[in-house]
Order: structure tokens, then sequence, then C-alpha cells
């Protein structure tokens, strides 16, 4: 993955003319029927038939940017006004409940300890999980500021395969932790759908939206603290407290294309895709990390020479494929444009899964209001369009780059029923949360490969501030 400093001059002007168009469909292309999405891998009846949007600096990011919006808190504000309309809207009980036994054939029934019912989505097993040991008298259910560092001990650089043999640091939130605990916490959300974005082992503001919201959906006091009975509650879910595998190295992981992507579009649109540009680079985005932490779990691999057969660990995290499966229980998907997340919810209003998101910039800003889902497409063309850029004539010629998970679009395009908007992947997933886009929302590839197989066509999207 590419950084700003490692671009080329041009792009680097290309990405500063950008808030001049916005994340756009051709305004000559019709809207698809709303229909059910079926497996395939790419697009289908029904379905939009490629992201037409415009370059959006989609390979330019500047990781000092990131660093600097990492504990930024000005997220809760928006998630704390969100959470007090919600229980007013429904009356949700400040305590944890288990689910009604009458819930139906897709969810889950609190006759079942671990709430395993096929098609459940993870929070409910949570629901139903056993509660860790209550502290001993005189201790604090509650964690002190004090104690939000318990893991301060631990550090990035110091994060080994060996160093996951000792039991979690808890509790763990706030401030600069990093290192196993972390790394270990951002698996276990992850795997429970409450998304922490990339698993780059450093505490953040991704990780800790995770943590409130699913403390939330819990009925817990949202202190965006991890606690031991919290911890456990993320383990039922998961099923173990596993961290890492050993991932035995493939031809087909070694075998590429990869391709480093070309700074002219005429030259992008002669790829044989938007591929990776190294097997270290599918690997990280294959188990939902970064390279760094990659290099950290596995000191003494070269990933610039990576063998068939030799074995590596990675974080045990389930990998997405391309699988349209609706989950009926999803209703609506909300998307907060102050607080920078995405939620897919139920009937009731209950939260499913959640996602960290990037949305539009004030001068490029995401839609308003109550919009719908019109189409999904995985492996999504891209068109260049230089009549929406300020200094590129008209004249250019247009292209049409191919599919890819290094495309502007990622791995899929969600079409909204406003025109030029969708809900898509992206070439830079430690982006997400902490760069604007212009206009459309953005997720990692994989959760955005997540959230398009469980929805379908026609389902309603709201735009809250």
């Amino acid at each position: 993955m590419r950084r700003r400093h490692d671009l080329p001059l041009a792009l680097i002007v290309l990405s500063a003319l950008l808030p001049l168009g916005g994340c756009a469909a051709d305004p000559e292309e019709e809207a698809p029927p709303v229909a059910a999405v079926t497996p395939a891998p790419a697009a289908t009846p029904g379905a939009v038939p490629g992201a037409r949007v415009p370059a959006e600096g989609f390979l330019a990011y500047d990781p000092a940017e990131i660093e600097r919006g990492r504990l930024d808190p000005a997220w809760r504000a928006a998630a704390e006004r969100d959470l007090a309309q919600r229980r007013q809207q429904t009356a949700q009980p400040s305590a944890p409940q288990p689910l009604p036994a009458d819930r139906g054939p897709s969810g889950a029934t609190a006759g079942a300890a671990s709430g395993a019912t096929e098609g459940a989505p993870p929070i409910d097993r949570m629901k139903t999980s056993a509660a860790a040991p209550s502290p001993p008298p005189g201790a604090s259910a509650t964690p002190t500021p004090a104690a939000r560092q318990a893991g301060g001990a631990e550090s990035f650089e110091t994060m080994t395969p060996e160093s996951f043999a000792a039991a979690p640091a808890l509790p763990i939130g706030g401030g600069k932790a990093a290192g196993p605990t972390v790394l270990r916490l951002q698996r276990l959300l992850d795997r429970a759908r409450f998304s922490p974005g990339a698993l780059d082992g450093h505490w953040g503001k991704n990780t800790e939206k995770a943590v409130f919201w699913l403390q939330a959906a819990l009925g817990r006091e949202t202190t965006g603290i991890v606690d031991a009975d919290l911890y456990q509650r993320l383990v039922a879910a998961a099923g173990n407290d596993q961290p890492l595998r050993a991932h035995t190295l493939t031809a087909e992981d070694l075998a590429g294309p990869f391709v480093e992507i070309p700074e002219e579009p005429a030259q992008q649109a002669e790829l044989e895709c938007m591929c990776h540009s190294s097997a270290a680079e599918r690997l990280a985005e294959r188990f939902h990390t970064t390279r760094e932490v990659l290099e950290r779990l596995n000191p003494g691999v070269d990933f610039e020479r990576l063998a068939a057969g030799a074995a590596v660990q990675v974080p045990d995290v389930e990998v997405i494929a391309k699988d349209s499966r609706p989950l009926d229980r999803v209703a609506r998907l909300v998307i907060s444009k102050s607080g920078w997340y995405l939620h897919a919810e139920d009937a009731q209003g209950e939260v499913l899964f959640h996602f960290p998101i990037t949305i539009g910039s004030s001068y490029d800003p995401s839609p308003e209001g109550e919009l719908s889902v019109t189409g999904i497409a995985y492996d999504p063309d891209f068109h260049y369009q230089p009549k929406l850029f300020a200094d590129v004539p008209d004249d250019e010629p247009e292209h049409l780059l191919p599919p890819g998970p290094n495309s502007p679009v990622g791995l899929v395009w969600m079409a909204l029923s406003r025109e030029n908007f969708g809900i898509h992947g992206t070439a830079e997933p430690q982006t997400i949360g902490y760069t604007s886009s212009h206009g459309c929302i953005r997720m990692t590839n994989w959760d955005a490969v997540f959230l398009a197989n469980h929805i379908k066509a026609g389902l309603p999207v709201s735009f809250v501030e």
C-alpha cells in the first residue's frame, strides 16, 4: 500500500483537485430495479453493472494524519446523542436482558445457553452467554481512569507470538494502549461484527467506538473500557480466545498477479486488475490486519521473499468471501455522519452489526435523509471521467478501470437511491474513520463484503447527523 510520500507528483496534484467532484455514479446510468442479490463473483441481474465514480486520491494518505486523529474523542458526542435518542424511542432497558424465546427461526432463543441458532448474529450469543464471576467484595465494578492503563506495560514494539501466551491485561481502554491485549480485543470485536476496522494492535477511536456500541447493545454502561466480564462475553461469541493461528502459505497466496498501480488512468485501464501490490498486502487484507502487525507476529520472516509451504502467524479472523446470504433480521442501515459509523439494525432498532466508516467532508458532504439500497455489485469497474475534474480538459478520453481490491471502490459497490452515491470498499483500510471521502461511504473491503453479503436491494438507509 502506497503512502503519500511514495506517490508521483502528478497523482498528488490530482488528489488535490478531487474536492471539485463528488462520489458519483454515472448520471446516464439507469438505476437497477429493486431485487434480491444472488451469489455471484461479479454484477448480477438487479445489481449495479459497475461503480462509476471519480478518482478519490485513493492511494494517497498521510500516516501522520491518522496518528493525530487516533484518540480524537469528537465521535463520542454524536454517539451519546444517538444512543439517548434510541433509548428514548425504544425504551431500551439499562440492564442486560435475554432475548425473548419467541424471536423466531432467524433469531437466537433464550433457551440455548450459547444462543448459537443458525444465522443468528454474534450479538445474540453475547446476550445469552454466562457473565464472568463478580468482582471480590470491596472491588470496584467500574474501572477507574488509572485502571484504564492496566495494559500499559505492553507495547506494540514488544508484541511477539510468545507475548500472547500471557493472560490479557485487563481492563483495557483509553490512552495509547498497544500490544497483544489490544490485538486480542480487536480480533474478538471483529468476530463479533462490532468492527474495529483494521486490526493494527493500537488503541484508537475505531476500537473504542466498537466497544461503546457493543456495551450499548448489551445494556451496559458505555465506558468504552473492556473489563473481564465484557471480554469473556466476547470470547463466548467468538468460541475461543486463541488470537493467532498458523497459516501455511499456498501457491495461490503467492501467485499474483501483483501490480504497482501506475499514476495515469490510461495506464491503469490497461491493467489486468487493480490487484494487490504484493503477497504481504494480500495476506494483510485477508486477515484484516496490516503488514506491520504481520511483521511483529513473524520476526525473522522476509515478507518480500515468501515461499509456498512456509507457515506464518496471522490473526484468527473469519475470512470473508463473496457469498450473498441476506440476513432477514437486517431491517435498515443507519449511517452517522458525525460519529463516522454504520449500523445494521433489526426491526426493533437493535444494532446487529457495527462498522467504522469514512464519510464525506463538509466540502463534499454525504447524503442526507432517507435513502435505500438499489443494487449491489461485487468486483465493480471504475469509470474515470475527466469532466469531473476542474483542471483536466473535458475532451480527454474517459477510461474504464478494471476491478480489484486496490480499485478506488474496493471489492464491492452498494448503490444508493440518491444518484451518484454508494457504500463501497477501499484500497487503504487503515484510513477508514480517519480521512474523509468525497461523499460516498467507505469501509474496509472485508467489512464492505460482509455487509453486502447480508443485505439486499430495497433496504432502507437512514443518514443521521
